[in-house]
């Protein structure tokens, strides 16, 4: 019977619904990127309640979540997007007030240990010292955890993202950790867009200037949340979508978090206006892969294996760029 209250608050939020978006006109990538590599590092994973992870009629039985680092093995160097969740938490937990501290409790705590992020790293071949840039989707602590384990490695994100971290640095909240934000403060560098429409989104910026790895504002789950293209090689795109949606229904049906996870999102109708383009981009787009950062069903099907893991470079690849 306890469970009844939350149940119920679920099924509520699952009335209000994401709104309708006005049809995008869909820009095609780039040709000819360079051969990446792609790996997955994992460095937890737990199962939950599929009702957690989308609001109303749910048809994901069971979610099993994921807190994981892909590892892009570039030509001119490697990149990381996010880091992993964080294995300090009992400590960074005193930090916060009560209703944030119960908040990682039931979010981030149940997330099994699996390995730290420079482990991670090592187990499908990669030297964390040789990393060249880390991408954050987002701040919070289970994208973020492991950037004090990579010392040295440059930490990308929008100004807005930037402003948010040293804005709640002493918040005491869910949202930032006090050492992860001092770790992502000293070696931040903000990441420009600039009005150049890449896909269906107005604004992007192009890490390496060549469309191999495309990053665009996803704004609302935090101030500054990104999603990044990943152009692989033929017939192997991906869109890392971060925390917009934890589970491929969230984009596919489309739905809003479930209440309970819903009040991790800064921006909620911000965030249900991305997920009605994400929709929009599934059904403009089928063959893209919509990889949400939690969904360990969707980085299993992209990977074809448990992690750790790597798909197989592209034949023109130089023998620098595998593991």
């Amino acid at each position: 019977m306890r469970r009844l209250p939350l149940l119920l608050l679920v099924l509520v939020c699952g009335c209000k619904g994401v709104p309708q978006v006005p049809d995008k006109t869909l820009v095609s990538p780039k040709a000819n990127t360079p051969p990446l590599q792609l790996c997955w590092a994992e460095t937890g994973k737990t199962e939950s309640w599929g009702g957690f992870a989308t609001a109303g009629i749910h048809t994901t039985p069971t979610w099993n979540a994921t807190a994981s680092i892909l590892v892009i093995r570039h030509p001119k160097g490697t990149v990381l997007i996010d880091t992993g969740k964080s294995f300090k938490l009992e400590e960074e937990k005193k930090q916060l007030y009560l209703v944030d501290s119960i908040l990682v409790d039931q979010i981030m705590a149940p997330l099994k240990d699996v390995a730290t992020a420079p482990e991670a790293l090592q187990k499908v071949g990669e030297d964390p010292s040789k990393v060249k840039w880390i991408l954050l989707t987002h701040a919070h602590g289970d994208h973020a955890g492991g950037v004090a384990d990579l010392p040295g490695v440059p930490v990308l994100a929008p100004n807005e993202e930037l402003n948010f971290i040293h804005q709640m640095k002493d918040a005491h909240s869910f949202h930032m950790f006090r050492d992860q934000a001092e770790a992502l403060e000293a070696r931040a560098v903000p990441l420009r867009f600039k009005h150049e429409p890449y896909s269906i989104f107005p604004e992007s910026a192009d890490l390496f200037g060549d469309g191999s790895i495309v990053a665009v504002p996803l704004f609302g789950h935090t101030p500054g949340s990104i999603g990044v293209f990943v152009n692989a090689g033929p017939n192997k795109r991906i869109f890392h979508v971060g925390d917009i949606v934890v589970v491929r229904e969230g984009y596919e049906r489309p739905a809003r978090k479930g209440a309970f996870l819903g009040v991790t999102d800064r921006d909620p109708e911000r965030v249900a206006y991305t997920v009605g383009l994400l929709h929009q981009l599934h059904e403009k787009d089928p063959t893209l892969t919509i990889l949400p950062a939690h969904d360990r069903d969707a980085w299993q099907q992209l990977f074809g294996a448990e992690a750790p893991t790597c798909l197989p470079a592209p034949s023109s690849a130089s023998s620098a760029a595998s593991p």
